[in-house]
C-alpha cells in the first residue's frame, strides 16, 4: 500500500511541475519576448527551420537556471547549438491529432518535456549571439569530411542521433530487416559504450587497485559523453540512468536477483519521470531486458553459441508484439540478421566511432591531426551498407488479429514451463468466453479520422472497405501515410473496394496517389470527370453485406470539381435503418437543391458540410436532414477558426448532438447487431489529463 501511495505522490508531483511549466510559459499571453538557448539541431521544414530551445527568460524575467522551459521553435533561419536567441515569438500550444493509430504528438511532448511551440515574429527585430558549441563543431567537421560519402546519414545517426540524412527507402529497409534499433543513438548504444568503457579500463588497469571500482566509473564517463552527443534524449537518458544504477549495485556489492534488479530499475525510472510510461521505446527496452533474463534463466547453462541462438530467438518473439503494434508488421529475418550484425556492430562499428570521436576532440583542443578518422568508420560501416543493398527484409504485415496470435504464442512460451496443459486450456476457454461476451462483434464501422483541416472517412465491413476523401498531402508526406494506412493495416485490410473523392481540394484528395500505390487497383469515384475511374454522380449505388452506399449529388460531372460539386453519399444500414449523410464541402446553394428531395437526404447522422463553415449548414438544410448527431472534421484552433459558432448553434438549437475531431479526436460510429454508438477518441473515458493541460488547462 505504501508503494502505491508513493507512486501516486510522485505522479502528482511530476504532473504539478508540468502544469506549472505550461502555466509559466503562457501566463503572459501568446506574444512574448524570450531569451533562449538552442538545445538541438535545427532541421528544415515547410515554413523555415525547427528545433528545440531552452527558455531562460520571458519578457525580461529570468527563469531558474535549473528549470528552464523547453519548447519547439520555428525560425526563418537555421540556428546552431550554443546560440542565444533574443526574439519576440508567437506562442502556440502543443496540439496534436489523436487517432487510434499514428503519431501522437502530445504524448511525445510529455516524454520529451516540451510544453509549447513558438514562431519567431519576423516583423519585429531579433538577434542571435553565436557561440558555436563543441558538439556543433563536431557536427560540421563530420559533415565536411563525409560530404560526398554514402555513409554520411549513418554516421550522423550513430554519432548525434540525427536521422534526416537517411533516405526514407533506406529507413524502411532497415525496419523490415529488423535492424532499425542499430541506426540511431538509443539505449542499446549507451549500454554498448558503457560496456566497452568497462572492458577497456579493466584491460588497461588489470594490475591496479583501480580495478575494484574504476571500470564502472570509466564506463559511465564514456556513456555520459555519448549521451551528451544526442542531447540527452529520453531513450539515452533512461539507458544512462540504468548504467548508473548498475554501477551503484556493483560498487555496493548488492546481491540481487535478475528479477529484483529489473523491477528496481523499472520502478526508479518511473519514479524519476512517470511520463516515460507514455513512450513505446521505454517498454520495448524493458521488455528486451526481461526477455534476456528469461533466456538466461531457462538456457543459461548451455554453451555460449546455443545461448546466443536462444536469446536472439526469444528477443525476436517477445519484441514482435510491440513491433507489430508500432509498425504494423514484424521482420521474419530479424533473428538471423541480428545474430550476424549485432556482434560486428558491437566489436567493430561502435569502437570505430568512439575512436574517431576521440581523435576529433583531440584535434579541436590540441589542433593536431595526422589521420582522417571518419574514413575508418566508413570502412567499418561498409558491410552494413552492403547488407542494406541486398534488401533481405522479410516483412510480415500484421493486423490486430495476428497481434493477438503473437501474444498468445508468447504467453504459451512462458506459461508452459509453469502450469499444466489442462490448466492452460481452461485459461484459454475462459478468455474466449470473456472476449465473446463483453466485446461484441461490430457489423460495420464508420471511422472519421482526426486529420486537422481536411476530411478522411473509412466505411468498413468484414469484407468491404470504402474510403470517402483521403485528407491532405505535402511534398514530403501525407495524412494517408501517417494515419490512414496504419489504421488500414491494423484492421487487416488488404484491398480497398473504392475511394470516393468528394472534390479536388488537397485537404480532401491529397492522399489518393499514395493509397493507389499502396493498394493497387483501388478504383477512384470522383465528381470530376478527370482523374477518376468511375463517376460519382446521382443514382450510383453500391450494395454491400450490411449497408448500401447511394450517391445523391451531383447530377453530372464537371470539368473541375469545386466545393458545390462535392460528391454526396448516403449510407443506409438495412437491418437497423441507421442512415449517415456524407456531404464533402457543399455550400448553401447545393444544400438548397438537395433539400428539394428531402426524403433522399434525411439521415440520423450528418457529416457537417465544409467543416462547419458559415457558407453551409443552413437552417433549412438541417431541418430537412433531421439529424440526431452531427460530426465535423476540424483542426483545433486552426487558422480558419472552424467550426463557426453560429453553425454549431444552428445544430444544437435543433437538438442535434455535436462532435468534432478537433475537440473529440477520431470519431467512430460502431454498429452492432441491435444497436449503434458514436465513440470519440479524445473525450471518451480514456482521455488523459495531460492532453487537456497541453491544449488549455487541467480539467
Amino acid at each position: 500500500m505504501s508503494v502505491v501511495l508513493l507512486a501516486m505522490l510522485l505522479g502528482i508531483a511530476h504532473g504539478k511541475f508540468a502544469q506549472q511549466q505550461t502555466q509559466r510559459l503562457f501566463e503572459n499571453g501568446l506574444n512574448i519576448t524570450i531569451k533562449a538557448e538552442v538545445d538541438s539541431f535545427f532541421n528544415q521544414i515547410r515554413h523555415g527551420y525547427e528545433g528545440t530551445v531552452l527558455i531562460r527568460s520571458i519578457n525580461g524575467q529570468e527563469l531558474s537556471f535549473f528549470t528552464p522551459i523547453k519548447m519547439k521553435l520555428i525560425s526563418p533561419v537555421a540556428h546552431e547549438l550554443g546560440d542565444e536567441i533574443y526574439a519576440q515569438i508567437k506562442l502556440k500550444r502543443i496540439i496534436g491529432r489523436l487517432n487510434s493509430h499514428g503519431y501522437d504528438r502530445e504524448s511525445m511532448a510529455m516524454v520529451e518535456g516540451v510544453f509549447g511551440a513558438g514562431t519567431i515574429d519576423e516583423n519585429s527585430s531579433w538577434r542571435v549571439i553565436s557561440d558555436t558549441s563543441i558538439k556543433q563543431k563536431l557536427y560540421h567537421r563530420i559533415g565536411h569530411a563525409l560530404n560526398d560519402s554514402e555513409y554520411l546519414g549513418l554516421v550522423l545517426a550513430l554519432t548525434f542521433g540525427e536521422r534526416k540524412d537517411i533516405a526514407p527507402q533506406q529507413w524502411i529497409q532497415m525496419q523490415q530487416m529488423g535492424l532499425i534499433h542499430l541506426i540511431a543513438i538509443s539505449g542499446l548504444h549507451i549500454q554498448l559504450v558503457f560496456a566497452l568503457g568497462v572492458v577497456i579500463s579493466r584491460v588497461l588497469f588489470s594490475r591496479s587497485l583501480f580495478i575494484r571500482w574504476g571500470p564502472h566509473l570509466v564506463g559511465l564517463v564514456v556513456a555520459t559523453g555519448y549521451a551528451w552527443l544526442s542531447s540527452f534524449s529520453a531513450p539515452t537518458t533512461r539507458a544512462l540512468l540504468t548504467c548508473i544504477l548498475f554501477t551503484i549495485i556493483a560498487m555496493g556489492n548488492l546481491h540481487l536477483t535478475r528479477k529484483s534488479k529489473w523491477l528496481l530499475i523499472l520502478a526508479l525510472m518511473l519514479a524519476l519521470n512517470p511520463f516515460y510510461a507514455l513512450s513505446a521505446s521505454f517498454w520495448m527496452s524493458f521488455t528486451a531486458v526481461a526477455t534476456i533474463y528469461l533466456a538466461l534463466s531457462q538456457h543459461g547453462s548451455k554453451p555460449w553459441w546455443q545461448l546466443a541462438l536462444w536469446m536472439q530467438g526469444y528477443l525476436t518473439l517477445f519484441l514482435a508484439p510491440i513491433a507489430a503494434y508500432l509498425f504494423g508488421g514484424v521482420s521474419l529475418s530479424a533473428w538471423l540478421l541480428n545474430l550476424l550484425v549485432v556482434p560486428v556492430f558491437s566489436v567493430v562499428v561502435m569502437p570505430s566511432i568512439l575512436l574517431a570521436l576521440l581523435v576529433e576532440l583531440s584535434t579541436l583542443f590540441v589542433g593536431l591531426q595526422t589521420i582522417e578518422p571518419w574514413y575508418w568508420v566508413s570502412f567499418a560501416l561498409w558491410p552494413l551498407a552492403r547488407l542494406f543493398e541486398l534488401d533481405l527484409g522479410w516483412w510480415l504485415q500484421t493486423s490486430r488479429v495476428e497481434l493477438w496470435w503473437i501474444i498468445v504464442l508468447c504467453a504459451l512460451v512462458v506459461l508452459l514451463r509453469y502450469i499444466t496443459r489442462g490448466a492452460l486450456l481452461w485459461i484459454g476457454l475462459t478468455l474466449f468466453w470473456v472476449m465473446s461476451e463483453f466485446f461484441p462483434t461490430k457489423r460495420w464501422q464508420l471511422a472519421m479520422f482526426d486529420v486537422g483541416h481536411g476530411l478522411a472517412i473509412a466505411i468498413r465491413e468484414p469484407r468491404h472497405l470504402y474510403l470517402y476523401d483521403v485528407a491532405a498531402s505535402w511534398p514530403l508526406g501525407s495524412v494517408a501515410e501517417q494515419v490512414i494506412i496504419p489504421w488500414l493495416n491494423w484492421q487487416g485490410v488488404s484491398e480497398i473496394n473504392g475511394i470516393f473523392i468528394s472534390h479536388d481540394d488537397n485537404d480532401h484528395a491529397g492522399g489518393v496517389a499514395i493509397l493507389r500505390e499502396k493498394f493497387r487497383g483501388a478504383p477512384v469515384l470522383g465528381s470530376r470527370n478527370m482523374n477518376s475511374d468511375q463517376a460519382c454522380i446521382e443514382g450510383i449505388t453500391f450494395d454491400l453485406e450490411e449497408v448500401s452506399l447511394e450517391v445523391v449529388w451531383p447530377h453530372q460531372q464537371p470539368e473541375r470539381a469545386y466545393n458545390p460539386h462535392s460528391c454526396v453519399v448516403r449510407i443506409r444500414d438495412r437491418k437497423l435503418g441507421l442512415t449517415v449523410l456524407l456531404t464533402g464541402d457543399i455550400d448553401a446553394v447545393s444544400e438548397y437543391l438537395l433539400s428539394r428531395n428531402g426524403s433522399a437526404i434525411a439521415s440520423d447522422v450528418v457529416i457537417v458540410p465544409h467543416h462547419g463553415s458559415r457558407t453551409s449548414s443552413t437552417k433549412a438544410f438541417i431541418e430537412t436532414v433531421k439529424p440526431k448527431i452531427a460530426l465535423s472534421s476540424n483542426a483545433y484552433q486552426g487558422r480558419w477558426n472552424l467550426p463557426n459558432e453560429e453553425v454549431v448553434k444552428r445544430y444544437t438549437d435543433q437538438g442535434v448532438v455535436w462532435y468534432d475531431t478537433g475537440r473529440d479526436g477520431m470519431l467512430s460510429i460502431d454498429v452492432y447487431h441491435d444497436n449503434w454508438q458514436v465513440t470519440p477518441r479524445r473525450t471518451g473515458t480514456r482521455n488523459a489529463w495531460y492532453r487537456q493541460m497541453l491544449r488549455n488547462r487541467v480539467e
